[in-house]
């Protein structure tokens, strides 16, 4: 997204029809990632111009479709997204306003139980279901659909789910790779510091520290209850444990020297005029 002009992106399109006369040209495209639950890796966009015309035309010198979109009544629609094939462990993200192929498979489910499902599916016991199924590294749709669904604690397993969302979206957010990022984050810390005398780069990184593994805290915390409440509604409390692989917390962890080189890349965008001083 950060290569095209950025006038001519779309992150707000809700249907192919309003893309043949909106005269924008690309369109956030979720093609899967590595592991990382609840939001990101949406760092890429595809040419949707006109409903996706020069795509749909793309020919070899012999005339013969090169491409062949599928499943194009569902793209921009709400739903779930997550990369088909991994090394690890299923990991499902939020996806809206977006076209999806690729490694990115994606399911659409009743906005009613569109949380309850991304809770479900992240959820040890989920991946338990699947190791059964399919004890492979591909993760397609249909083994998706056979895995049972048992509805239970549904307030509360929504509550977490929306907490997990926007604790992985703020980690995200902090990179310059997030079309959603504006300041950087120990930047915008200082906006709502009180300094009777000037601040060091490194008071400022301790504070920033603090509120990352807080953050890095909190969703260990709220992933490992979501486990334990579906282990609860599958009565799988003597085949599973509700606690997480270190590995399967993949937000920021932050380091002084990558902090560092991350101020010097915000600095220089500020110098050309990407960002801004003037608010955070």
């Amino acid at each position: 997204w950060y290569e095209p002009d950025h006038h001519n992106i779309s992150f707000s399109c809700k249907s192919c029809l309003e893309t043949e006369n909106n005269g924008i040209r690309w369109y956030p495209y979720a093609k899967g990632g590595g592991f990382r639950r609840w939001y990101g890796f949406n760092e890429y966009v595809v040419d949707w111009h006109r409903n996706g015309y020069s795509l749909k035309s793309f020919k070899d010198k012999n005339g013969k479709l090169r491409s062949r979109p599928q499943n194009t009544d569902t793209y921009f629609r709400e739903g779930l997204t997550w990369s088909a094939l991994t090394t690890y462990k299923l990991s499902l993200r939020t996806m809206d306003c977006s076209i999806y192929g690729g490694g990115g498979a994606a399911m659409f489910v009743d906005s009613g139980m569109k949380l309850y499902i991304l809770g479900f599916m992240n959820s040890c016991v989920a991946q338990f279901y699947l190791n059964l199924i399919n004890p492979t590294i591909n993760f397609l749709i249909n083994d998706i659909l056979a895995l049972p669904v048992v509805v239970g604690h549904k307030d509360e397993i929504e509550k977490l789910v929306l907490e997990c969302i926007r604790i992985s979206k703020e980690d995200y957010d902090s990179s310059e790779i997030a079309h959603d990022f504006r300041c950087h984050p120990m930047v915008a810390l200082t906006y709502g510091m009180q300094f009777q005398n000037s601040v060091t780069i490194e008071e400022v990184f301790v504070q920033y520290k603090n509120i990352a593994e807080s953050r890095i805290a909190k969703l260990r915390t709220n992933e490992e209850r979501l486990n334990a409440l579906f282990i609860e509604n599958y009565n799988m409390g003597r085949d599973l444990s509700p606690a997480l692989e270190d590995k399967e917390i993949v937000l920021h962890r932050s380091d002084i020297a990558e902090e560092i080189m991350s101020l010097i890349s915000y600095a220089v965008g500020c110098m050309v005029g990407r960002y801004s001083l003037d608010k955070p």
